[in-house]
């Protein structure tokens, strides 16, 4: 009976111990799956997170470029302008007598002042907007930075949580299993 007994101990243990075995193989696979899902989400969403940073960078400098060329062509008109009225101005002056020619004289240059002074404002307003342009740029590289960082520290947080769960989870196994032994 004594050998009956030990031989069923036996049994049980080497039962145990194969139920025990396949229990952790199934959790190891269960964590990987689980691993690699969420690995492909995360990664599916950080590149989502990047194609819109993309656009958003893209959209950015096409603006600017368009702010650029709008306040170069405002230049050259006012250079133009200018030119245009410094010749009338010229010729004027030779058709003119003296009086006429020193009151269209003043005129013309007020006209060629404003139109200096025009140009100044657009060339200030495009570099304002380039500067602008380019603060919202460093933003977004800080932003996306910080993201990352975050990104990071969550994982490492959720790995170690992990690990802990899983030793206090064996810890837990192991004592029942020994109690388990002791009682038979």
């Amino acid at each position: 009976e004594a050998e009956q007994r030990q031989a069923a101990a036996e049994k049980a243990a080497e039962a145990q111990a194969a139920a025990k075995t396949k229990a952790e193989t199934e959790r190891k696979a269960q964590l990987m799956e689980l691993s690699d899902a969420r690995r492909k989400a995360h990664a599916d969403q950080l590149a989502k997170k990047t194609e819109a940073a993309e656009a958003q960078a893209e959209a950015l400098r096409i603006d600017l470029e368009e702010r650029q060329a709008a306040a170069a062509a405002a230049m050259e008109a006012a250079l133009e302008a200018k030119k245009k009225a410094e010749k009338e101005r010229k010729a004027q002056i030779m058709e003119a007598s003296n009086a006429r020619r020193k009151l269209q004289t003043k005129q013309l240059t007020k006209a060629a002042e404003a139109a200096e002074a025009q140009a100044e404002a657009l060339q200030k307003e495009a570099e304002q907007r380039q500067a602008a342009a380019e603060k919202a740029a460093e933003a977004q590289a800080a932003a996306k930075t910080k993201a990352e960082t975050e990104r990071k520290a969550q994982l490492m947080e959720l790995s170690d949580a992990r690990r802990k769960a899983h030793a206090d989870q064996l810890a837990k196994k192991t004592e029942a299993a020994e109690a388990q032994a002791e009682a038979l």
